[in-house]
């Protein structure tokens, strides 16, 4: 997980639509709110447990990965799965 919110927080697209949907997301984005940051490394999950970035499933752990080439994954899956993104962050958190 620190591998993953370091590769978002210095790789941020802010010019991409979830890039401008998380900007302009109004509330409280953090741990006590509605988790963005968690919202996103679940989301990138899920695009690994349902298969669906094969880059993603090789540079994901258990995997080995160097941490550049977990950056390129993830910084290509955002985009590649955007509108899957765009609706994951939208989804409420469950506890299950």
């Amino acid at each position: 997980m620190d591998h993953l919110l370091r590769i978002l927080s210095e790789n941020w697209q802010s010019d991409t639509k979830l890039g401008k949907a998380m900007a302009t997301y109004t509330g409280d984005v953090g741990p006590f709110g509605h988790s963005l940051p968690l919202r996103i490394a679940g989301g990138l999950h899920a695009l690994v447990l349902t298969g669906q970035s094969d880059a993603l499933i090789a540079a994901y752990p258990p995997n080995s990965f160097a941490h550049s080439v977990l950056e390129v994954a993830v910084s290509h899956a955002l985009v590649a799965h955007e509108d899957f993104m765009l609706e994951w962050t939208q989804s409420p958190l469950t506890n299950q």
